[in-house]
């Protein structure tokens, strides 16, 4: 092992992921970068994942096996487990049915400890069934915190994120997961955006993603709690945007609220939506309400939107938003297209 490398501690969280995990741990033990611990949380698995684990810890020092045994379950709920656990200089969060690149700590590791970055985002990409999507990282530069305010668009709308980044642990003192199943790691990357002072990025994909059928981001099963995991994440991004120095007049505060807004709408026309026109109705009035969303639509641009983008933006904009819940499902069920 190489002399001054600071340990990094990797986070886990595993459930029911027998299929995947051998490729996703591997990937971790074949980096260049040696002096890391790997905190696997179970989250109460009941396939063959834990036998898997347990093989690898055996073989490995460094790997370590814990089991969330709370009342409470879910990827962020895991993720917290680990973030008690973490003893590294810096932290990086892996999913178990992704894997990364064999020079991702060596590299990112680097340019922490030379920039003096608190988190150092880079890109990733898609494995779709064969095809691989890339995500160059966006917003992609050197930013010290008074340049958030300038790219604070760029940065709710880009791809910086917890499994796309390493993060400094001392940032994470006061930051966790919320309790929802959607929509947590949003509010997460808000909420560790506000203790960041520095970042700087990487334009390299080192992370795969691996689309997979029946996870949490790829259900066919509607949210239950659609509306109160929605308005939290606004809450953290409305939170985020006023630690840049951005207000209720700003226009990048009234983008992000619409956008926001509008991905309620488009979720509410999905097909998967098993509510009735009436509680489509309620619920969207209801988000509207606790987003205070009639402040944003006074002197809402919708002149850089075309297409169907601009069509949805002005129904929202004129209050007509049940046409586009009326109309918009019919479109979506005929051409399967996302209207957002």
């Amino acid at each position: 092992m190489q002399k001054n490398q600071p340990l990094v501690s990797i986070i886990m969280p595993v459930y029911n992921c027998e299929k995947y995990l051998k490729e996703s741990i591997e990937s971790v033990i074949s980096q260049t970068y040696k002096n890391w611990e790997l905190l696997i949380v179970d989250d109460g698995s009941r396939d063959n994942s834990v036998s898997i684990i347990e093989a690898y810890v055996k073989k490995d020092s460094r790997i370590r096996l814990y089991k969330n045994e709370s009342e409470e379950h879910g990827p962020g709920v895991a993720r917290n487990c680990g973030i008690e656990l973490i003893s590294g200089k810096y932290t990086y969060f892996i999913d178990s049915d992704d894997w990364i690149e064999k020079d991702l700590l060596q590299d990112t590791v680097s340019l922490a400890e030379e920039t003096d970055a608190d988190i150092v985002p880079f890109g990733y990409i898609i494995e779709d069934d064969g095809e691989k999507i890339k995500k160059p990282l966006s917003p992609c530069g050197n930013y010290e915190f008074q340049d958030f305010k300038n790219i604070a668009n760029e940065i709710v709308r880009g791809t910086w994120s917890e499994c796309h980044e390493l993060i400094k642990s001392e940032i994470l003192q006061n930051v966790r997961h919320n309790k929802y199943k959607t929509g947590e790691d949003i509010c997460f990357q808000m909420d560790l955006l506000c203790n960041v002072r520095k970042a700087c990025g990487i334009d390299k994909e080192y992370y795969h993603y691996r689309v997979v059928n029946n996870s949490i981001s790829h259900t066919d099963k509607w949210d239950d709690v659609f509306m109160e995991s929605n308005i939290a994440v606004w809450g953290k991004e409305r939170k985020f945007l006023e630690y840049c120095g951005l207000n209720e007049d700003s226009q990048i505060m009234k983008n992000t609220a619409i956008e926001r807004y509008t991905w309620c709408l488009y979720c509410l026309c999905e097909k998967r939506c098993p509510l009735l026109l009436t509680e489509k109705n309620r619920q969207i009035k209801y988000i509207a309400k606790m987003m205070q969303i009639d402040k944003f639509k006074n002197k809402y641009k919708c002149n850089s939107y075309s297409g169907m983008r601009k069509i949805v933006k002005l129904l929202v904009k004129y209050n007509l938003e049940m046409v586009l819940i009326l109309v918009g499902t019919l479109y979506f069920k005929i051409c399967n297209k996302q209207f957002r």
